[in-house]
């Protein structure tokens, strides 16, 4: 494997981008044979830009993000959050409170970031401070029950919303600003 010196061109930083939402073994090949691909934006439309650790924030592939950040990508606030980094993203947020209003890639707001850790903590503690999500913005998601089993869950931040599509009945319960581990049986 040969390590290039000259610039990623659009197309590899295009493939890199896209490996970052979950092909581990493929961001460590590309990154091997050109590290210039590390901090490299693909522009996905005018007004739309993302890096490979945004694409593994925003899906939550913590492995990918966490390999990229050990490689030298620099630690956002929303990567923070998707990590569970609840120190780093209180720190963050009280040394400037406007970055509760924080995107990530393609807009995606913070508060979804803090969700995919799946730390109730820590979504509590962003939504606390402020932090919102755009409407419409749905997410699926597996969270513990009480007793310790994983269930999917959809989180409605438009409307602060938990369903568990398999017991409808239980899950239904807008949060109304207060997140548990206990809310609604999740």
């Amino acid at each position: 494997m040969q390590t290039q010196e000259q610039p990623p061109s659009t197309e590899q930083i295009r493939e890199f981008v896209i490996a970052g939402h979950g092909n581990l073994e493929k961001v460590k090949q590309m990154l091997a044979e050109n590290p210039k691909l590390l901090n490299a934006s693909y522009r996905w439309n005018e007004n739309d830009t993302e890096t490979a650790v945004q694409a593994a924030a925003q899906v939550g592939s913590a492995n990918i993000a966490q390999f990229l950040l050990k490689q030298g990508a620099p630690l956002e606030i929303c990567t923070a959050a998707m990590l569970g980094m609840q120190d780093e993203v209180d720190h963050r947020l009280t040394e400037d409170p406007r970055n509760t209003n924080a995107t990530g890639a393609h807009g995606i707001p913070l508060l979804p970031h803090a969700v995919w850790s799946e730390d109730p903590r820590l979504v509590q503690l962003v939504f606390e401070r402020g932090a919102k999500s755009r409407p419409g913005l749905t997410e699926y998601r597996c969270c513990r029950t009480q007793y310790g089993a994983k269930t999917p869950v959809w989180f409605n931040w438009s409307s602060n919303e938990v369903r568990n599509p398999a017991r409808p009945s239980r899950c239904t319960t807008p949060y109304r600003g207060v997140i548990t581990e206990s809310s609604n049986g999740c």
